[in-house]
């Protein structure tokens, strides 16, 4: 209980004396810690254009606040679902989600859709699946639906992490260095059954898709990290699982998963 009181204390504070603190799991460290892992190998996504990862990081979206205040990144997993982590869970009836916000695009780009309605969330995995609609007077633009893996991890298996780092355009992390790094899940004092990347992220990249470079699909989603160590993802297939279970069918097939067999998508 003191814990929670001294965090609730830190975030009062520093919303009426600080910019917004994007939002970085990390146990009870997460509020402020960045996770660079020595050098910053996070480019604008705009440098990566013309790649098939650029292709796959369109359905990366930046999670704001209706007056356009960012605090988290989340992907499109459905015609009208996003996906992000639990703890970005501010409030459905105050949160959109932002496609095209990257260098090179204009405003007219922008695709924004309003949270409908909070379809399932849980912390043991730390995610949330919204419902959403197309804000009114948005562009007709169709962004790409990202595909869900509930294949199995492998060791220094090369992934790509695109993100909205410190709510900034969005940027990624394509370097040599971005790959799985521990395969085992290892329970964190959280409670989160967690992996470990070696990609760069910043506060605002929680809800990053963890994506693999040769087939695109999210292999995981990234929560949080420590400091020049590594970063953290809760497994897809932990999640997909969970989803499963969870959702009504006619939900559960509105995604695009892969790897559940024949009784998945």
């Amino acid at each position: 209980m003191r814990n929670f009181l001294t965090i609730f204390a830190v975030l009062i504070a520093f919303s009426t004396q600080a910019p917004l603190a994007f939002s970085q799991g990390d146990d009870q460290s997460w509020l402020f810690e960045r996770k660079i892992l020595g050098v910053n190998s996070l480019i604008p996504i705009a440098d990566i254009n013309g790649t098939y990862e650029y292709d796959y990081a369109g359905a990366v979206a930046r999670v704001e606040r209706l007056d356009g205040s960012p605090f988290c990144t989340a992907a499109r997993v459905g015609k009208n679902l996003f996906l992000t982590n639990f703890h970005c869970d501010y409030d459905c009836d105050s949160t959109q989600f932002s496609m095209g916000v990257e260098q090179g695009k204009t405003v007219a780009e922008k695709v924004t859709y309003l949270c409908k309605e909070l379809v399932h969330k849980t912390e043991e995995f730390d995610y949330a699946l919204y419902r959403v609609e197309l804000a009114p007077n948005a562009p007709q633009i169709e962004y790409p639906i990202l595909t869900l893996s509930a294949a199995p991890v492998y060791l220094d298996q090369s992934v790509f992490v695109a993100s909205h780092p410190s709510g900034r355009l969005k940027e990624v992390d394509v370097s040599d260095e971005c790959v799985i790094s521990d395969i085992v899940p290892v329970l964190t004092d959280s409670g989160r059954n967690t992996i470990k990347h070696m990609c760069d992220t910043e506060g605002g990249s929680s809800g990053s898709p963890v994506i693999d470079r040769q087939t695109g699909h999210a292999v995981g989603l990234h929560w949080g990290g420590k400091t020049d160590l590594y970063n953290m993802a809760i497994p897809m297939a932990l999640i997909l699982k969970n989803l499963k279970a969870e959702l009504p069918r006619s939900t559960f097939s509105q995604l695009k998963v892969v790897g559940l067999g024949r009784s998945g998508n």
